[in-house]
């Protein structure tokens, strides 16, 4: 997905009408409100209006998958080393050998119960580091609707990762 000016994304499932503007600034400011977000930049500054908007993408998007990988591990007992949000263009996440959690921040521009999936996904690997029929038993008990969100997600993935 490419980030251009005044389009309209979907954030975390609301959807946000992106604006840009210069000003006279130290550093990118973004700005959001109920609908929009507006993404501020110094034209003294050597960023540009895209890498402040995914700086700022990036930040937001590890704030709700931590907040929601330590829902989901409170309630089901899941342990895990750390979360790291990547920038990937092939897969939504993975899950190491060493516990550690990894997270396109693409996934910002999916559906909340699509990034609840994956986020359940890559959790459940923590006990089961397969796609075994202990693995979907997992994911099923806490998602029992995951394939419509694998389904969905999967429709996305040319979209958003271009």
């Amino acid at each position: 997905m490419k980030l251009s000016h005044n389009l309209t994304l979907p954030i975390l499932g609301e959807q946000k009408r992106i604006s840009f503007e210069q000003i006279k600034a130290t550093k990118p400011i973004v700005f959001e409100e109920s609908n929009s977000l507006k993404v501020f930049i110094s034209e003294l500054h050597d960023h540009t209006h895209e890498m402040a908007l995914e700086k700022w993408l990036r930040e937001r998007f590890r704030k709700h998958a931590e907040e929601r990988v330590d829902f989901f591990s409170d309630i089901y007992k899941f342990e895990f080393n750390r979360i790291a949000i990547k920038d990937t263009r092939s897969r939504w996440g993975s899950c190491s050998s060493k516990l550690n959690l990894n997270f396109s921040w693409r996934l910002i521009f999916t559906p909340l119960k699509s990034i609840d999936y994956v986020l359940v996904h890559e959790l459940a690997h923590t006990k089961q580091m397969n796609h075994s029929k202990n693995f979907w038993a997992i994911v099923e008990e806490i998602m029992p609707d995951y394939k419509v969100h694998k389904k969905i997600l999967h429709e996305l993935e040319k979209e958003i990762f271009n």
